[in-house]
C-alpha cells in the first residue's frame, strides 16, 4: 500500500492532468447541445482544458521538433562530405586529364621529330636522375631486350641530350650533355667554326677549342658536327649565350646555353645507326676513350 502512495504521489501532475482531460470530455459528452447555458458551460470547459493539453502535449512536440531539426543537420552534414568527396575526386580526375594530355603533346612531337637518315629510332622513358655535383645523368626505362646499345644519341624534339653510357637488360644510363665527362663535337651553323661542347655539371655548356679571332657571335647556333661516329650531323646542341676573349689563351670562353631543359625531361628518342659497322666503330671509339680517360679531343 505504502508503494502505491508513493507511485501516486510521483505521478501526482500526471494524473491530475489525465483526471480533468476526463471529467472535461465526459461534461462535453453529457450535456446537450441547443441551449445557451449548455453552450457557456462548454465554453468554460474547454478554455480550462485547454491550457493543461498544451502543457501536456508541448514537450512531445518540442522533442519531435528537436529531432526533426537534428535529422536535417545530420543530412546536411552528410551532404557536404558526400560533396567534397565529389569535388576531391573531380580534382584528381582534371589533373589526371591535363597530365595525360601533356604527356599526349610531348609523345606527338617525338614522332613528328625528322627521321635522321641512317639512323632508326627508338623512344624511352626517363625513370630516374642519378646527378649530384660530380655527375650529371639519366636512367631509361629501356635496355638490351629493347634494342639499346652503349654510344647512341639521346634526343628530344628540343635537341641533343647526350648519349648511352651504361645499358643493362632492362635500363640504361645516359651521359648528358651537363655532365663534366661530357665532349661532343659541334660546329657554330652560322659560320661554321667547329668546337668541342664539354659539361661542367652545371646549367651551362662550354665551346672549347674555338681560337680567338674567329667568327662567334652571341645567339649563334651551335649543331653537331658529325665527327667521330655516334652523334649524327645537325643536332641542335644550344645558342651561344656568352664569350670571353680576354686573357693569355689561345682560345675564346664561349658559353652555351642548352636547347633541352634537362631538369623536364620525360620521354627521350634514341638514334640507332642502321649500319652495323658504323655502331662497332663507334663502340670501339668509346672504349678506347675509357681505356685512356682522356674525356675529350680535337675535333
Amino acid at each position: 500500500m505504502g508503494s502505491l502512495i508513493a507511485l501516486l504521489k510521483q505521478y501526482r501532475s500526471e494524473l491530475t492532468a489525465v483526471i480533468l482531460l476526463m471529467v472535461a470530455v465526459f461534461l462535453m459528452l453529457a450535456v446537450r447541445t441547443g441551449t445557451v447555458t449548455m453552450h457557456s458551460v462548454r465554453g468554460v470547459i474547454i478554455d480550462m482544458v485547454s491550457p493543461i493539453q498544451s502543457l501536456i502535449l508541448s514537450p512531445r512536440d518540442a522533442f519531435y521538433g528537436a529531432r526533426s531539426w537534428w535529422t536535417g543537420i545530420e543530412n546536411l552534414t552528410l551532404e557536404n562530405q558526400a560533396l567534397r568527396l565529389q569535388l576531391q575526386t573531380l580534382k584528381a580526375e582534371r589533373i589526371r586529364t591535363q597530365s595525360l594530355a601533356q604527356e599526349n603533346l610531348r609523345l606527338r612531337n617525338l614522332l613528328n621529330m625528322p627521321p635522321k637518315p641512317g639512323f632508326i629510332r627508338l623512344s624511352a622513358r626517363v625513370r630516374g636522375e642519378s646527378s649530384s655535383a660530380f655527375a650529371r645523368s639519366i636512367i631509361l626505362d629501356a635496355g638490351t631486350i629493347d634494342g639499346l646499345r652503349r654510344e647512341l644519341a639521346v634526343v628530344t624534339p628540343d635537341g641533343l641530350v647526350g648519349r648511352v653510357a651504361h645499358v643493362s637488360q632492362h635500363g640504361a644510363l645516359v651521359l648528358t650533355l651537363l655532365d663534366i665527362n661530357s665532349r661532343v663535337p659541334v660546329l657554330i651553323q652560322r659560320s661554321r667554326v667547329r668546337g668541342i661542347i664539354a659539361g661542367n655539371n652545371g646549367s651551362s655548356l662550354q665551346m672549347t677549342y674555338v681560337a680567338k679571332g674567329t667568327d662567334v657571335a652571341v645567339e649563334d647556333m651551335i649543331v653537331t658536327s658529325g665527327t667521330g661516329g655516334i652523334f649524327p650531323k645537325g643536332l641542335l646542341v644550344g645558342r651561344v649565350a656568352a664569350i670571353d676573349r680576354g686573357g693569355i689563351d689561345l682560345y675564346q670562353k664561349v658559353t652555351v646555353k642548352p636547347a633541352v631543359r634537362f631538369e623536364l625531361l620525360e620521354e627521350v628518342s634514341l638514334l640507332v645507326p642502321e649500319d652495323p659497322e658504323r655502331f662497332a666503330t663507334a663502340e670501339r671509339l668509346a672504349i678506347a676513350d675509357d681505356l685512356s680517360q682522356s674525356g675529350g679531343g680535337q675535333p
